[in-house]
């Protein structure tokens, strides 16, 4: 039986790095603004929108697209525990009233 082995030092620092870059990357893109969809789940509607974080990096806001001083969502990004994506997590994750509404 193959033993399983730890991930050596250099494993370990190269996805420290790999992950600090994929950070970096999008805290910068979130700073300026980044268009997004927000799914109202009681109504299925749609709106288009920008998601933001201030430069202290202690909130995440869902702003409209054509009002950017409008917030629809603001939340504490220390309160955010997970984020889910339809195409890498599954229908599961979402309510199965707001899966049959986006198609």
């Amino acid at each position: 039986a193959a033993e399983e082995r730890a991930p050596s030092q250099a494993t370990k620092e190269a996805e420290k790095v790999r992950l600090q870059r994929l950070v970096n990357s999008f805290v910068k893109k979130a700073v300026v603004g980044c268009p997004c969809t927000f799914v109202n789940e009681a109504t299925l509607e749609r709106t288009v929108t920008t998601y933001r974080i201030p430069k202290n990096l202690e909130s995440l806001s869902v702003m409209a697209a054509l009002d950017h001083t409008q917030a629809l969502f603001t939340c504490r990004i220390a309160d955010i525990q997970d984020v889910y994506c339809l195409f890498e997590d599954g229908e599961q994750c979402f309510s199965p009233k707001v899966v049959a509404g986006l198609w």
